[in-house]
């Protein structure tokens, strides 16, 4: 399982790998530099509520804290993924600029999750059977 729930999580970015590619201004194009800085920004903090929530499991309890945290953050997903995607509407020196910070922040986070991962299967999700369930669904989900 490593680090693929990071990038389930994280899958709201895939577009990037894509638009990144193709660095087109779209007519009529209204992402401005200080709104492109805000979605990474909301990004950032996005995947920082994601670890933190996992590093703070240490029982059960914890745990089904965890799962509340997430599964509240994951309505969260849907609007910051259409931002995301906005971002290939952005001039091609915005996006220049943007692309590498989302990639950036995702990379950043990627050490930080896989150690709470493994702290969390290492102690079997703490006997918390919806987190181990999420977990897997987020995999799924990112294996699809």
């Amino acid at each position: 399982m490593k680090a693929t729930a990071l990038f389930a999580f994280a899958a709201l970015c895939s577009p990037l790998a894509t638009a990144q590619d193709s660095l087109a201004p779209v007519a009529g194009s209204a992402m401005t530099a200080e709104d492109a800085q805000a979605v990474v920004a909301e990004f950032a903090q996005f995947m920082e509520d994601i670890i933190s929530s996992l590093e703070k499991v240490t029982d059960t309890t914890s745990a089904e804290e965890a799962v509340a945290v997430l599964q509240s953050i994951k309505p969260r997903a849907a609007a910051l993924q259409a931002k995301l995607d906005n971002l290939s509407s952005a001039d091609p020196e915005v996006q220049a600029a943007v692309f590498p910070q989302v990639i950036a922040v995702l990379m950043g986070s990627a050490e930080r999750f896989e150690k709470a991962l493994s702290n969390l299967q290492s102690n079997n999700f703490f006997n918390c059977e919806s987190l181990r369930e999420l977990i897997s669904e987020l995999n799924t989900q990112n294996n699809m």
